[in-house]
């Protein structure tokens, strides 16, 4: 099986999904240019593949099942609303998730199960965020919902498993099917 919208995230639970559906709307009132991620796709992503081999796929099985069994279950706060890159050019919307580091620490055994795999991977930042939408072009009104809303505490995230994804884009939205899922059990 070749997968060619491949990533590795953290799901979502339903009451968490139902709380960034109910801010979405409170903001796409005030926030012009924002286009709304669609609930039922919101995940925290730590690895985005691209296309996968087959070959890949199954080293990519076995880091996710090193990294289950040697990870404990945690949780993190969601916490603040942010901009990525600037405020200045802002292009998506985020909730923050603290304390970053438990998942700082995920990722990077996520990245050194893949190195010993022999997967090639690009150096890129991970900033642990929850995208709920994207601007097509400034936003206004930007400056007061991000200090509105920069110490608000909207719930909590329970880190417990990593879903393989395949991203299907149709002209509706995109759908991510599951394609393995591994348990933190650490």
């Amino acid at each position: 099986m070749t997968l060619d919208r491949a990533f590795l995230a953290i799901p979502i639970s339903q009451q968490t999904r139902n709380m960034v559906a109910e801010l979405q709307s409170s903001l796409a009132s005030g926030v012009r240019n924002l286009r709304c991620a669609h609930p039922e796709t919101l995940h925290l992503t730590l690895h985005f593949f691209g296309k996968l081999s087959e070959e890949n796929l199954e080293k990519v099985k076995a880091s996710m099942l090193s990294v289950g069994l040697n990870t404990k279950p945690f949780q993190v706060d969601i916490h603040g609303l942010g901009v990525f890159p600037s405020l200045r050019r802002p292009r998506v919307l985020w909730l923050g998730l603290v304390p970053a580091k438990p998942l700082q620490s995920l990722h990077r055994a996520w990245r050194e199960a893949l190195f010993l795999a022999g997967m090639p991977l690009e150096d890129k930042p991970f900033t642990p965020h929850l995208t709920i939408g994207r601007f097509r072009h400034k936003g206004n009104g930007l400056e007061d919902l991000l200090e509105e809303h920069t110490d608000r505490l909207f719930g909590s995230l329970a880190v417990e498993q990593m879903i393989l994804y395949e991203s299907r884009l149709s002209a509706q939205r995109a759908e991510h099917i599951p394609v393995h899922t591994v348990h933190l059990e650490g």
